[in-house]
């Protein structure tokens, strides 16, 4: 099958020319997080696992791991828009990836710009998928909102034809 380039937000990221990959909500398949939910990309190799949330100020604490690399974020959800369709931003205001390391002595290999620019184009997506709390789904389409640069996006605009 060939492949075909699409270019996303200045990123160029290939996709199959057939069918749009995407996420879903699915158990865990790290050993240490049993019982807890990720977001799984098996396709293209992403598996993001929500570690927690930031306490009273809010917040939400990820890991990202792809193509060998792990990616921690740190996201927001605001209200934007009026209040009667309570269209919710997702906001990554953290982001930053390094190579996966085989042991802690090992120093940190930074990831390239231009791969941390797609691996956030990713896990922005992805974000659109969580929603609140891996709500995202069930949502009506532009219920979240995600700011990738300069540009909002929502579910439709990732490929997710199924969107409410």
């Amino acid at each position: 099958m060939t492949e075909q380039w699409q270019q996303r937000s200045q990123v160029a990221i290939p996709l199959q020319a057939v069918e749009v990959k995407l996420f879903q909500v699915a158990p865990s398949r790290r050993p240490d997080r049993r019982g807890e939910k990720s977001l799984l990309d098996v396709e293209r190799g992403i598996e993001i696992d929500w570690l927690g949330s930031h306490g009273p100020m809010g917040g939400e604490i990820f890991i990202m791991r792809w193509n060998g690399m792990i990616f921690s974020a740190d996201t927001r959800i605001r209200s934007v828009g009026k209040k009667e369709d309570d269209t919710r931003l997702v906001d990554v205001y953290r982001f930053s990836g390094r190579m996966d390391q085989a042991d802690e002595a090992t120093p940190l290999i930074p990831v390239p710009k231009a791969t941390e620019d797609a691996a956030l184009l990713l896990f922005s997506e992805a974000m659109l998928v969580f929603g609140g709390f891996f709500s995202g789904l069930s949502k009506p389409d532009g219920k979240y909102v995600v700011d990738v640069n300069g540009a909002r996006r929502t579910l439709r605009s990732f490929g997710y034809a199924d969107a409410s």
